[in-house]
């Protein structure tokens, strides 16, 4: 969805798309139950549809990743691993990375991000919605590739003593100085932190909009059929009119736009998700 909107706008920026190795090898495990199989490989083979279609209709570069042991992830949980392969794509001066689901309505502001030289000490620069956002979610990172980034993002992370987890030291909203931080955050929004004054203004001019459910990543997002008790209570409440307004058509329009680009209807939700 994104490469197609990129291709759409005329962007010049180069596309790179990262996945796990695996997608595209043929799997020798005899495990598991016959219907379990099916559906995986029929899984797995939307994914290589797919993937085929972004490298010849969008022009992406495909970048398999090999996954490390699953002691590994745990330690360096996404978005981390996928930052740290990225530091090794030296041929790019920098690179832009989206936090998904999203939309993207306008790639101008993006290009100027990208076409604007990082400091030199500069390896890694955040950007969220509002400065004082009380979401933890990150919606772009922009990053220079090299030695030296690869280093700082596999430091070990510093303790917030406030929470009690690991925080890493790069994830902190840092905004860019050679950059007008006001202009790039509000070009980008999240839909669990849409502003509370003038939202439909502030979605019209909107770059990229994340599309967030109110769960943890570890559960379903926007591309599932999620059931009306949960969906009713997602989101602003019904009393806020035309941010619910709002926040509802920027779900409707991704579920679309999911449709037309990459013919996919709604998942199911999870048997195994509570309500």
């Amino acid at each position: 969805m994104l490469f197609a909107e990129l291709q759409r706008q005329g962007s010049k920026a180069r596309r790179v798309l990262l996945f796990p190795q695996h997608w595209s090898e043929d799997s020798d495990d005899s495990s598991g139950s016959k219907a379990a199989d099916t559906a995986s490989e029929r899984q797995i083979s939307t994914t290589r549809r797919l993937l085929r279609i972004a490298a010849r209709r969008y022009n992406v570069v495909l970048r398999p990743l090999l996954l490390d042991s699953t002691e590994a992830q745990e330690t360096n949980p996404q978005p981390d691993r996928d930052l740290l392969a990225m530091s090794h794509l030296t041929q790019y001066s920098q690179i832009i990375s989206l936090l998904g689901p999203g939309l993207l309505l306008d790639s101008d502001p993006l290009d100027r991000l990208l076409s604007t030289p990082m400091p030199a000490k500069s390896t890694l620069q955040t950007i969220r919605p509002q400065e004082d956002s009380p979401s933890h979610e990150i919606p772009l990172f922009l990053l220079k590739p090299s030695r030296e980034t690869f280093t700082a993002l596999n430091s070990p992370p510093e303790i917030n003593e406030q929470q009690q987890t690991p925080m890493l030291s790069h994830h902190k909203p840092m905004i860019p100085e050679h950059i007008d931080s006001d202009y790039f955050r509000t070009h980008i929004l999240t839909t669990s932190d849409l502003p509370l004054h003038n939202v439909s203004l502030a979605v019209s001019t909107a770059s990229y909009i994340h599309v967030s459910s109110s769960f943890s990543r570890s559960e379903p997002g926007p591309e599932y059929d999620i059931p009306s008790k949960i969906w009713s209570s997602m989101g602003p409440s019904r009393g806020e009119r035309e941010r619910r307004s709002v926040w509802e058509g920027i779900y409707e329009r991704f579920r679309d736009t999911r449709m037309s680009v990459c013919g996919l209807d709604l998942e199911p939700w999870p048997k195994n998700q509570n309500l």
